[in-house]
């Protein structure tokens, strides 16, 4: 019998999902950890459909739980200065939320990013 070509496991490791219950607002949760010993550039790239309006005013980004977005003077971090960000609102029944984060993450570390939504009437 062949035997099967060992897999190396993934340096970056992702994951994402819903937060919230009942019907009207709940939330988005990301996790991005990088395994390896080299720094890597992270684009988070997420496109959140009309009727799940996001708050950009929640948006909160952690590195090893640390936050880094928005930036307060008290907790600078040196990687806040690389972080590109970039969000573009939906609009009722026409487009799309998009949010466009690309960062570098050190090796062995995490980064954390949460937004809240409401969901619209249909």
């Amino acid at each position: 019998p062949e035997r099967a070509p060992s897999l190396k496991p993934p340096s970056l490791l992702v994951h994402r999902h819903l937060t919230g219950y009942g019907e009207e607002r709940g939330g988005i949760s990301a996790r991005i950890i990088n395994r390896g010993n080299e720094t890597a550039l992270i684009t988070y790239y997420e496109v959140v459909p009309w009727y799940l309006r996001l708050y950009y005013h929640t948006l909160k980004i952690y590195l090893n739980g640390s936050l880094i977005h928005p930036s307060s003077s008290s907790s600078s971090s040196p990687l806040s200065h690389h972080l590109h960000l970039h969000f573009i609102p939906g609009e009722l029944h026409m487009s799309p939320s998009v949010i466009d984060i690309i960062l570098p993450l050190p090796p062995r570390s995490g980064v954390s990013l949460e937004i809240e939504f409401e969901k619209a009437f249909l």
